[in-house]
Order: C-alpha cells, then sequence, then structure tokens
C-alpha cells in the first residue's frame, strides 16, 4: 500500500471510530440510581467503536490500527461524554484498550486469515476491553459495585463486538489482499 492509500484509509478507520463510539451508543444503567462513589454520573454506554479498532488493524497491521483505533475510540469516548454525564472520564482506559487490541489482533490475524483464526482473534482481542474497564473501575475509581455492575454489561458489549467484527474484519483481509483499498 503506497504513502497515500495508508493515510487515507488511516482517515478513514479514525472517522469510523469517532462515529461508531459517539454516534452509535446506548447508554446504560442512566436510570438505575447507581452512582459511583462520590455521587457522579456512571457515564456507562455501549458502542460499536471497538469493531472500527479491530477493522483498522486487520487492514493497516498492528502498529497503524492501534494509533488509528486508540486515538478514534478516546475522540469518540470525549464526544460521548457531551451526551452522557461521566463518559469522558473513560477516554483513557479506552485509548489503551483499543491499542492493546489491535496490537494483539494485528499479531493474531498473522498466523492466517481464516475464518477460525478470524474468529480467535476478535473473540481473544474482545477480553482486553473488559479487564482493562474492570480495573479501571476498581482501582482508579475506586468503586467496586460499578465495577462488578459493569462487568457482565462490558462482556455483553465485547461479545457483540466480536460477532459483528468477524464477518468485517473478514472482509478487510479480503479486500486488502486483493489490493481494494
Amino acid at each position: 500500500m503506497n504513502n497515500a492509500k495508508k493515510w487515507i484509509s488511516m482517515g478513514i478507520f479514525f472517522i469510523a471510530a469517532i462515529l461508531l463510539t459517539s454516534l452509535l451508543k446506548v447508554e446504560i444503567l442512566a436510570d438505575s440510581g447507581v452512582v459511583r462513589n462520590d455521587g457522579a454520573p456512571l457515564g456507562s454506554f455501549i458502542s460499536l467503536g471497538f469493531v472500527a479498532v479491530l477493522a483498522a488493524a486487520a487492514h493497516l497491521g498492528p502498529a497503524y490500527g492501534a494509533l488509528v483505533g486508540s486515538l478514534g475510540i478516546a475522540v469518540g469516548t470525549l464526544f460521548a461524554g457531551i451526551s452522557i454525564p461521566g463518559a469522558g472520564i473513560y477516554a483513557i482506559p479506552n485509548l489503551i484498550a483499543a491499542a492493546l487490541m489491535a496490537f494483539l489482533i494485528g499479531q493474531l490475524l498473522k498466523k492466517g486469515s481464516s475464518w477460525l483464526n478470524v474468529l480467535r482473534a476478535c473473540s481473544f482481542s474482545c477480553i482486553i476491553p473488559i479487564g482493562i474497564l474492570f480495573l479501571f473501575d476498581m482501582l482508579i475509581m475506586g468503586d467496586g459495585i460499578l465495577a462488578s455492575c459493569a462487568f457482565w454489561l462490558n462482556i455483553i458489549s465485547m461479545a457483540v463486538t466480536a460477532i459483528i467484527s468477524i464477518p468485517i474484519v473478514k472482509l478487510v483481509i479480503k479486500n486488502t489482499d486483493e489490493g481494494l483499498f
């Protein structure tokens, strides 16, 4: 891939990560009465932003995919914080999770692009945000109740992300191999 195509691809995946994180989101536990230890709103939401991260890493490779995906997720999370009070606090842990996710899927996809390998790569990569967000809520925010509530929601969110990502990543790999990007 030449430089111009790489920059265009990076821009497309960056914007996709922002839009899928900030616009296609569902606020969760908003009316549940659950608040953080300090009384702040939860800021919890589910989005499809990590799908763009996985697709970016499949197309651009682990390094560029991590850069583009993590920055896109972080910016999208900050934008989501405009409409969901407290969501912006998750920009840094989402950035870290997206970077690690992109790196892992990029490494796993080097072993091949069969359906089974793509399924493994997407599934294993989606475990990372669950752990990072749990540790963030538990250790940094110091809120065990929130961590335990959000843990199950993050599992559901990442399961949906993995299921949606598998055919998208497979398509991206196919089109990248054929030189269509």
